[in-house]
């Protein structure tokens, strides 16, 4: 169930909604292919978000957030249900603070390197992941607070 519009992209929305099944609160990006795309675009641009689904899906960690499922919308159109962070991200809170005070900047700084090192190193049948997109509008907060690494796009496995 549908709730309000979180943001959008140049080919996403992401909004909360409600998850009937599971009884939760979730973020549910929606990608859009233009149908206008030659089969080519549409092709790249399905496999880079089913890349991202395959290096996100076995991430589990408190300090990143999860990645419940992938669906089909209709040809032209599919969805990722993530975990649903009620707070804001680390980019608005910077701007509309200047400057945090030093001890919750460790305290975010501290959460945040503990979820790069879960990412980096191997564990079962996940490999090291490496995110290259690290920035304060991927950094979002939950309702107690705490930071959630996001947005897996240009994500790549360390090769063994």
């Amino acid at each position: 169930m549908l709730h309000c519009l979180l943001g959008k992209g140049g080919f996403s929305e992401v909004w909360r909604c409600y998850d009937l099944v599971e009884l939760r609160q979730v973020a549910v990006k929606i990608h859009q292919l233009d149908p206008r795309w030659p089969d080519s675009k549409k092709e790249n641009y399905t496999k880079h978000v089913s890349r991202e689904y395959e290096i996100h899906r076995n991430v589990r960690h408190p300090r990143i957030v999860s990645l419940y499922d992938v669906f089909e919308i209709d040809n032209n159109s599919f969805a990722t249900v993530l975990e649903c962070c009620k707070g804001t991200d680390l980019d608005t809170l910077l701007k509309s603070k200047k400057r945090l005070p030093e001890r919750q900047a460790r305290a975010i700084l501290m959460q945040l390197l503990s979820g790069m090192s879960y990412l980096s190193q191997p564990s079962g049948s996940r490999q090291g992941i490496i995110h290259y997109d690290l920035k304060p509008g991927n950094i979002l907060f939950d309702e107690l607070g705490d930071a959630k690494i996001t947005d897996f796009g240009l994500s790549k496995i360390v090769d063994t």
